[in-house]
C-alpha cells in the first residue's frame, strides 16, 4: 500500500527536491491533504462507502486513501502548490497547467 509519504516523495521528483531541502514534509503534507480533500469533493465516487465520513487530515504514515491510479493527481497538486509557494512571482500559466493536470488526472476535465 502506498502511504502519503510515498505520494509526497513522488511529487519531490518533479520539483527536484529528493534531498528535502526546498520543501518541508509539513508543508507538503498540508498540500497533499488539501489535494485529497479536493479530489473527494470533485469525485465523490472516490469516497465510496464512506459518504457520511468527514475527511480528516492524514499523516505521512497514513495509507493513501484513494485508488492508486490517483497518485499522479495528488502528486501534481502538491507540485503546483509547492511551486506557487516557492516563487511568489510564479508564472500564472505554470500554475494553471498544474491544476489542469490535477483535474485531468482525476478524470474530471
Amino acid at each position: 500500500m502506498a502511504t502519503m509519504q510515498n505520494i509526497m516523495d513522488l511529487a519531490r521528483l518533479d520539483i527536484n527536491d529528493a534531498n528535502k531541502t526546498r520543501n518541508t514534509d509539513v508543508n507538503m503534507l498540508k498540500f497533499a491533504n488539501d489535494g485529497v480533500a479536493k479530489a473527494l469533493v470533485m469525485r465523490p465516487d472516490l469516497n465510496w462507502g464512506s459518504y457520511n465520513t468527514t475527511f480528516a487530515d492524514l499523516t505521512t504514515a497514513s495509507t493513501f486513501p484513494l485508488p492508486l491510479e490517483y497518485r499522479p493527481a495528488i502528486a501534481n497538486y502538491i507540485v503546483t502548490r509547492c511551486e506557487s509557494a516557492d516563487d511568489p512571482f510564479a508564472v500564472e500559466q505554470r500554475a494553471i497547467q498544474g491544476l489542469k493536470l490535477f483535474i485531468n488526472d482525476l478524470g474530471v476535465g
